[in-house]
């Protein structure tokens, strides 16, 4: 980890599983390199789950207009600490918390570069947001990106990383690999590593 990066702020705005899942590992791996990370979950910012179920609503009308109610509640409540300590690098996990970190650098509550990780195969839900950074999965990602009107040069394809294990596997004889568990050549073959999406 770079001596620079030291502070990591992620953010979550949306009640999906895969960025929590996303968001738990990568606060692990980031971590594991030296860092302090700090996860913030917006929607903590609107109390009871009451408030959080009319937030839910309200992000199903407008996605800006529960970014604007989670940049406007979350900058209030978590205002002390980003002044307090600073992050080096913030990082959101879906485009609502992107949105809303992008409100509160625009009102100088903090300097840090800006990074997005997307989750989806077609990220246009990340359109137009000013970004330094915007990770996708992969070169079909990122061209769905640049249609999306997102600069390419602010678009990073890093792949999706594969344990080695599971990577050898795909340098097997398939044929050799469908025989030894029982499976025709007419059907599908599906993999699925559950690692990352324990606890």
């Amino acid at each position: 980890m770079s001596d620079m990066v030291k502070r990591v702020l992620l953010c979550l705005g949306q009640e999906e599983p895969a960025a929590y899942a996303a968001g738990r590992a990568l606060a692990g791996a980031l971590e594991r390199r030296g860092a302090s990370v700090r996860t913030v979950d917006l929607r903590d910012a609107l109390g009871p789950a009451p408030f959080r179920r009319v937030a839910d609503l309200l992000g199903r009308v407008s996605e800006r207009g529960l970014s604007g109610v989670l940049a406007a509640l979350g900058g209030s409540r978590f205002a002390t600490e980003l002044t307090a300590t600073p992050p080096d690098v913030v990082l959101a996990l879906d485009p609502i918390a992107a949105q809303a970190l992008l409100e509160w650098r625009r009102a100088g509550r903090f300097a840090a570069p800006a990074l997005g990780l997307s989750l989806d195969l077609d990220p246009h839900d990340w359109r137009d947001l000013d970004l330094d950074r915007l990770a996708v999965f992969d070169e079909l990602a990122a061209e769905a990106a640049r249609g999306a009107r997102l600069p390419r040069e602010r678009i990073v394809a890093p792949g999706i990383r594969v344990a080695p294990e599971v990577a050898a596997a795909a340098r097997e004889d398939r044929a050799a690999l469908r025989a030894r568990f029982g499976r025709g050549d007419d059907r599908p073959v599906l993999l699925f590593d559950a690692r990352a999406a324990d606890h």
